[in-house]
């Protein structure tokens, strides 16, 4: 029997805060059992509520969107407006494009395809923008591992535009996607694209007049 997607998130929140199932039930002001039957036996593992995952996510700051598929509860298939009213969080668009950590993705089109939903106050502690200035994308491609993984994705700041030389950034060039770290390049106008990945993927220099700058990524979602 495959495991539930709620085990598979509750797993991944434990994985991802080095807990146990009762220690992260004492922090969420869970029974201990609410976390353990259905995790030793997947049979139970619909006892695991939405307003469990909830206490869950606003807890540890790990949204739960991500593992349900669409139509699994009365809740996920509120309108996230909806959503964010009743549980007081802040919503991101998801957009159906991807980042590639490799070559490139060509993007024919940006369109929303969901939200994800973050406790109120969490976005707050790791960026000063406005949600409507987020977007949240995937990531394709070995080129930025260990840092970044196939399939993981990212939160991006689109306020964050300007060439600086801390940390990752999603950038536009010759209408593909990348994701990337930049640093000077070896003379006026020129800066150096490098990827965590160097072994495979070695630093290139551009012009920067040939970059759009997408924005700055500031939080990664890791694949289960």
């Amino acid at each position: 029997m495959s495991d539930p997607w709620q085990n598979r998130y509750v797993r991944h929140v434990l994985s991802e805060t080095s807990l146990s199932a009762s220690a992260l039930a004492l922090r969420a002001k869970l029974s201990s059992t609410t976390l353990t039957r259905p995790l030793n036996n997947p049979e139970h593992s619909s006892e695991i509520s939405i307003s469990t995952l909830q206490k869950i996510q606003d807890t540890t700051g790990i949204p739960f969107a991500p593992f349900a598929p669409r139509g699994e509860s009365n809740d996920l298939d509120q309108p996230s407006q909806e959503i964010g009213a009743r549980h007081r969080v802040d919503l991101v668009n998801v957009y159906n494009v991807s980042a590639s950590a490799g070559p490139g993705i060509i993007v024919d089109e940006e369109t929303v395809v969901d939200r994800l939903a973050f406790p109120q106050g969490y976005l707050s502690r790791i960026t000063k923008a406005r949600p409507a200035d987020l977007a949240v994308i995937g990531v394709k491609g070995n080129s930025m591992e260990p840092t970044l993984r196939d399939d993981d994705v990212v939160m991006i700041d689109t306020s964050k535009r300007s060439l600086g030389y801390d940390g990752l950034f999603v950038l536009n060039f010759d209408n593909a996607l990348l994701v990337k770290r930049i640093s000077r390049g070896t003379g006026p106008g020129k800066i150096m694209i490098i990827s965590d990945n160097r072994e495979e993927y070695p630093a290139v220099e551009w012009h920067v007049s040939d970059v759009v700058v997408v924005g700055k990524v500031i939080w990664v979602g890791k694949k289960a």
